[in-house]
């Protein structure tokens, strides 16, 4: 489903996908993403994912950053959103870590089997946006 949100974004100028791969591979080991941009608010939503042997590695944290400064430097947007279910600790600890703060509670927004349980969306203005220097 992805894949179809990507080429409809990359065609309009309102999405723009990345792969985040091992560079002495290229094996795709997740992706992250800026969708929805709206250019007249200069607006967008960030998404990733990736593989689970390499989660904690810290390279959602370095694909985030750089994506950050492609949103603000590059785009020039003034705010980015991202929308995390309220189990995903790692998540919102990355986000956090990234400068971003929580705005929103979605109650019951997502069901997990029989439980229902809480959407957050975190927002970052350009402003905001401190870049750390990457990992080597």
């Amino acid at each position: 489903m992805w894949v179809r949100i990507a080429v409809a974004g990359v065609g309009d100028r309102t999405g723009f996908f990345f792969a985040i791969a091992d560079c002495r591979t290229d094996d795709l080991l997740g992706m992250i993403a800026l969708h929805g941009v709206n250019w007249h608010d200069r607006n967008g939503e960030i998404f990733y994912w990736l593989a689970r042997p390499f989660w904690r590695s810290g390279l959602t944290e370095d694909a985030l950053r750089l994506l950050l400064g492609f949103a603000f430097r590059r785009l020039r947007l003034h705010r980015v959103w991202a929308s995390v279910v309220e189990t995903n600790r790692p998540s919102t600890a990355l986000l956090e870590k990234a400068g971003f703060s929580r705005e929103v509670v979605r109650r019951d927004a997502r069901r997990r089997g029989r439980a229902w349980l809480d959407m957050y969306t975190y927002g970052l203005l350009g402003e905001e946006f401190a870049p750390q220097r990457r990992r080597v």
